[in-house]
């Protein structure tokens, strides 16, 4: 019926490319007062428009809503909805976005910092949520 088209692999790459993946990182182990930095990798292509791009970084809570740690669309960092916890502690490499890696710095690391974070990012190549634990 649909020759090639219906493998399970096809069927895969084009779910990869259009809808994104899921990843979970291995937990990542940062010093009280030092800084971290909390990977996020995406589909990118050569002359891809950053000004389209979405990215924000959000810390899990059980039975509440996420908090907001890092937004950045229209080209640059936008952070009036940013928690007041991680103000003046987080930084997007604005280089490192046109290559793909959307990863980000906390700076000045706490207990409360402790936990699940999620990377959602969308561009004109798909949409990708990548998670880290931060311990």
């Amino acid at each position: 019926m649909c020759p090639g088209l219906c493998s399970p692999i096809f069927l895969f790459l084009v779910w990869g490319a259009h809808w994104g993946l899921i990843t979970a990182e291995s937990p990542v182990t940062a010093q009280f007062g030092g800084d971290v930095t909390l990977s996020c990798l995406f589909l990118s292509q050569p002359g891809m428009n950053i000004q389209r791009l979405t990215v924000t970084w959000q810390k899990e809570r059980a039975g509440a809503e996420a908090l907001v740690v890092h937004s950045h669309y229209y080209g640059k960092d936008q952070l009036g909805r940013q928690d007041e916890g991680y103000r003046n502690r987080t930084q997007l490499d604005p280089e490192a976005l046109a290559q793909g890696n959307a990863s980000l710095t906390l700076r000045g690391v706490r207990t409360q910092d402790e936990g699940v974070y999620r990377c959602h990012v969308t561009s004109e190549l798909g949409t990708t949520s990548e998670m880290s634990t931060l311990q």
